[in-house]
């Protein structure tokens, strides 16, 4: 009897195993879940876009990132293969985590800190995926060994190939629907931006060159991967990926080579940094690194006003357009579109703090480690994805985490870590599954609720009637409250209109807005907009005089905004007062001597 249900057990269990393989077939030694994560994350990320969408081109990225993600995490959980990191590092990021967290329940707009802002999408919930992709490349590489850098590795070459394609055909000339932004002949491929794009070359570039030495069936499409890599990187021209680009390939070179080698492979790098000199903007280095230096300064000057926790997350609009100079203003412009200090560590200092910041350096720290001793590797995989980490790691010092790429980063930093040896523990705790599932849950919940909402502004733009058109915007404001772009899009469509009721209606919506957005000149800016219309339809002084004090109290906390003197200059000659009409439009002229606008009004005058 009791060899019987021996048997009958073993009878079970195989069936249980074959019917698992059927579901989630084995692929390069990794199941079929794996291997799709993996393609969503390194593959349909950065490729992706979306076409019906206002932008198009960050939302619908981390909706295919955290799908990508679930999809691993099912897989990993489905095998009991949950680790954690273990050690000093493990407690630095725990600690960063802690910090950021405590400072999105102090900022005072903790929606936008927690979500993030739209086209940004970088609030505490993106920090906490970061941390989750991290354990799911631990785990993977944890359960699968080498076979995970080598599946990693090749979906790495298709996203090159895929990404670098892209760039190549861009530069051909072919004008992307999805390419709305200019950046002076610049590639940005499918990210949608230069340096983003040098970024994602940085980083998963080096997986080609390892392919192209390791695996002879892949060597001619590694190898073209290789090229585009080049290319992407060059096309660009950005200055700080290709001094990333420089610093790692001396580490490597002083890590792999003999004495004698070395010299000469400096020399290389050398000679390949001179020849993309010739293509770069290196003439406008001075220029750059003023206009970079000028942030720093504001970043430094929050992080020593708010040292315990910071602003928040996605809170650098605000403190920017509150302490920028007005000399700032002047020589450089974008008083209000700052939103990131542009060096990976002093944007989360501003987000978090300095013991935040500290923490955070330490996981830094920690991964540069990892990578330089995974460049001396005899394994080619691990070896490339080690110059990949530090490169990318070294240009986010001059530029910011962004989602498209930072998933791709933290996945391969865990990778990395775990082919090295850190120290990791076994999770069986069912808490953590639903914290993870949580965070997962709510970054898909999150992203989808923002393709809506772009879909929403592309429809507003395309609408034929004023009425269709603030419905749509009326939509993405009732689905995402926080975000301060649907009232901006008001704004900017209500002061055409001359319907009172449609300018009523939409003065009561921004100034609800207005609330949610505590110090976001953008939409105080077009409240103000809004009520200056509602004055030139209706002939009501009270419009415009609610417009001139909303923008009395903007001026108080950002005395340098252009844009906040103009139209307070036009709330004034709209009740008579010249007197303060010319003063602000003066100082508006002042602040941006080449503003047509600016000029118009003072010609009004004259």
């Amino acid at each position: 009897m009791r060899a019987h249900t021996r048997a009958r057990a073993k009878r079970g269990r195989a069936l249980s195993g074959g019917t698992r393989r059927r579901i989630w077939p084995r692929l390069g030694g990794l199941s079929g879940l794996e291997v799709a994560g993996l393609g969503l994350l390194l593959v349909v990320v950065p490729v992706v876009f979306d076409p019906w969408g206002r932008s198009g081109l960050l939302a619908v990225k981390v909706l295919a990132a955290s799908v990508g993600l679930a999809l691993l995490l099912v897989s990993l959980v489905w095998a009991r293969a949950l680790v954690v990191p273990w050690g000093r590092a493990a407690v630095a990021a725990g600690a960063a985590l802690v910090l950021v967290t405590l400072s999105t329940v102090a900022s005072p707009a903790f929606e936008r800190s927690f979500l993030g802002a739209p086209q940004r999408l970088s609030g505490l919930l993106m920090w906490l995926c970061f941390a989750v992709v991290f354990v799911v490349g631990l785990s993977l590489r944890r359960l699968r060994g080498e076979a995970a850098e080598a599946v990693v590795a090749g979906i790495g070459v298709v996203a090159v190939l895929a990404v670098g394609s892209l760039a190549v055909l861009e530069a051909a000339g072919v004008d992307w629907a999805f390419a709305k932004l200019e950046f002076e002949g610049r590639l940005r491929s499918s990210l949608g931006n230069p340096s983003v794009l040098a970024s994602f070359a940085l980083l998963v570039g080096p997986l080609c060159a390892a392919v192209a030495v390791s695996e002879r069936r892949w060597r001619w499409p590694a190898l073209l991967g290789c090229g585009l890599a080049g290319v992407a990187l060059v096309g660009s021209q950005t200055r700080g990926a290709l001094v990333a680009f420089g610093v790692t390939a001396v580490v490597f070179v002083l890590v792999r080579s003999s004495r004698r080698q070395r010299l000469w492979g400096i020399a290389a790098v050398a000679g390949v940094l001179a020849v993309t000199a010739v293509v770069g903007r290196w003439e406008q280095f001075g220029f750059g690194l003023r206009g970079r230096m000028a942030i720093w300064r504001v970043a430094v000057e929050t992080i020593g006003d708010r040292p315990l926790l910071g602003a928040g997350p996605e809170m650098f609009l605000v403190e920017h357009a509150q302490r920028v100079s007005a000399e700032t203003v002047r020589d450089w412009g974008g008083q209000g579109t700052t939103d990131r200090a542009h060096s990976g560590v002093l944007d989360f200092a501003v987000s978090s703090g300095v013991l935040g910041a500290v923490a955070y350096l330490a996981v830094l720290a920690s991964v540069g480690f990892v990578a330089v001793k995974a460049m001396s590797s005899p394994r080619p995989v691990a070896a490339a994805l080690g110059a990949g980490v530090l490169a990318y790691a070294v240009q986010q010092q001059v530029f910011f985490p962004h989602p498209a790429v930072d998933v791709v980063f933290w996945l391969l930093a865990g990778v990395l870590a775990a082919a090295v040896g850190a120290g990791t523990r076994p999770v069986r705790s069912l808490v953590f599954a639903v914290v993870v599932a949580g965070v997962v849950a709510g970054s898909l919940a999150n992203s989808w609720s923002a393709v809506r909402n772009d879909h929403d502004f592309e429809r507003a733009l395309t609408a034929k009637t004023f009425e269709a058109a603030y419905g749509h915007l009326a939509d993405a404001a009732d689905r995402r409250s926080f975000d301060d772009e649907p009232y901006i899009l008001m704004g900017a469509l209500l002061k055409d209109s001359d319907d009172i009721g449609l300018i009523a209606r939409g003065e009561v919506r921004i100034r609800r807005g207005e609330e949610l957005n505590p110090g976001n000149q953008f939409v105080s800016l077009a409240l103000a907009e809004v009520r200056l219309q509602g004055f030139r339809v209706s002939r009501d002084p009270m419009w415009a005089h609610r417009a001139g004090v909303g923008l009395d109290k903007l001026l108080v906390v950002q005395p340098n905004s252009p844009t906040a003197h103009l139209l307070r200059g036009e709330a004034s000659y709209l009740l008579g007062d010249l007197e303060s009409a010319e003063a602000h439009w003066q100082r508006a002229a002042w602040l941006s001597p080449d503003d047509d606008a600016v000029l118009r009004r003072l010609g009004r005058r004259e």
